[in-house]
């Protein structure tokens, strides 16, 4: 027995209002996450440079390739939050289709392929941030050293 068409009309109204809200939400972690990642990363590996000031050019020679890599590796890690949260919104926006609002037009709407994309640039967004928490450490390690 199939479902009844107000069924499916208000199955297919909850499927784009979620979408929009998503898109929004994806819109609003682009920007926060991405400012709230970097700033707290950048903070911690600029802070390796000012203690470097402090200490003989020996030990900051030792910790200058962690810093870099560090400040790289964050970087990276807020450019792949950024096109990760990018990407979210664009795959929400695009299944928000109007054709789910419209009760004569019972097509599908297909998924876009860049939520696989969106989804390796979160993954590469992690992988450098936890890149960059564990340089930390170790250029404080190897200054002490």
């Amino acid at each position: 027995m199939a479902p009844a068409p107000e069924t499916i009309s208000a199955q297919r109204r909850a499927t784009y209002d979620f979408n929009v809200a998503q898109a929004a939400l994806a819109r609003r972690a682009q920007a926060d996450g991405g400012r709230w990642t970097l700033t707290a990363l950048l903070v911690v590996h600029s802070g390796a440079f000012v203690v470097g000031a402090l200490v003989d050019e020996g030990a900051m020679a030792a910790t200058r390739f962690a810093a870099v890599a560090g400040l790289t590796l964050t970087l990276l890690a807020g450019l792949a939050a950024w096109a990760h949260w990018t990407l979210r919104a664009v795959v929400h926006t695009h299944w928000a289709d109007d054709r789910l609002l419209d009760p004569a037009d019972m097509s599908e709407v297909t998924p876009p392929r860049l939520k696989r994309v969106a989804d390796l640039a979160w993954l590469i967004a992690m992988l450098c941030a936890t890149g960059a928490v564990i340089a930390a450490p170790v250029a404080m390690v190897r200054l002490g050293g």
